[in-house]
This record gives C-alpha cells, sequence and structure tokens, in this order.
C-alpha cells in the first residue's frame, strides 16, 4: 500500500460537545472545556457542568505541556496503517489536572510517570490537524 492511498482513523470534528476542541486543534491550540460558573474542567466533554449543572461552558486555552499520568506498549497491531510497536501515553496536562489526554509515540519506550511532555501537531493527509506528544 502506497503512502497515497492509506486510510488513516480521523477523528470526528463535527461533534457538537467536542467539535471546539478540534476547532482549536486546527489553530494549533490546545483547549479543555470549563464551566464559566464554578470553573470546573469538562473532561470528557459533555454539555452540562457534571459539578453544578450549568449549560455555560467554554473552550479554556491551556499550555501545550504536561506529564506522563502512565502508558503502554502496543504489540498487537489493530490497524494496517498504524504499525507497532508503539507507546500510548496518558498525559495530564500542567494547566488543568483533572484532563488528561491521550497520545502515541513510535516504538518501546517507558517512559516514568511525572516525565515532562509537550504537545506535538500532526497534519493528516486530509489536512486535519491533531495533537499528539513527545517527550522532553
Amino acid at each position: 500500500m502506497t503512502e497515497s492511498n492509506l486510510v488513516y482513523l480521523r477523528p470526528v470534528t463535527d461533534d457538537v460537545d467536542t467539535g471546539g476542541f478540534w476547532a482549536a486543534a486546527q489553530q494549533r491550540r490546545l483547549v479543555v472545556q470549563a464551566c464559566t460558573n464554578c470553573g470546573a474542567v469538562l473532561h470528557l466533554p459533555r454539555p452540562m457542568c457534571r459539578v453544578c449543572h450549568s449549560f455555560d461552558l467554554e473552550w479554556r486555552e491551556v499550555a501545550q505541556h504536561g506529564t506522563v499520568y502512565t502508558s503502554t506498549i502496543v504489540e498487537h497491531q489493530v490497524h494496517p496503517n498504524y504499525p507497532v510497536p508503539y507507546t500510548v501515553l496518558v498525559i495530564e496536562l500542567d494547566d488543568a489536572p483533572q484532563a488528561r489526554l491521550i497520545g502515541s509515540i513510535p516504538g518501546r519506550m517507558t517512559p516514568d510517570a511525572g516525565t515532562p511532555a509537550h504537545v506535538r501537531w500532526e497534519t493528516m493527509p486530509d489536512g486535519t490537524i491533531v495533537p499528539n506528544w513527545a517527550l522532553d
């Protein structure tokens, strides 16, 4: 299979709850959903605050760095365009520790919890920009 006919898994960018995240990503901005009433960070995004039940929500920009919360190595290939091995990272955001985002890096890595990481923006073949992570 050549590079031109590879089919990549693409995020759903027009979802009512997560669309703001993907719109910001297209501008290489990292955002989390937050309640304007009580300030709670809502991750995963949702239509109503889980703390105070307000519908007054916003997308708040956060710094593009965090730390490894945990990781695992994927050895079993589940999609032909994502070769193994690769390491899945769960990153706790420095500005919003209530939110943890997922990413991956190629190869077998075993980063310690607390290892610093930063966003690495990746452009998919269709032009969609997605955040991923790199270890510092």
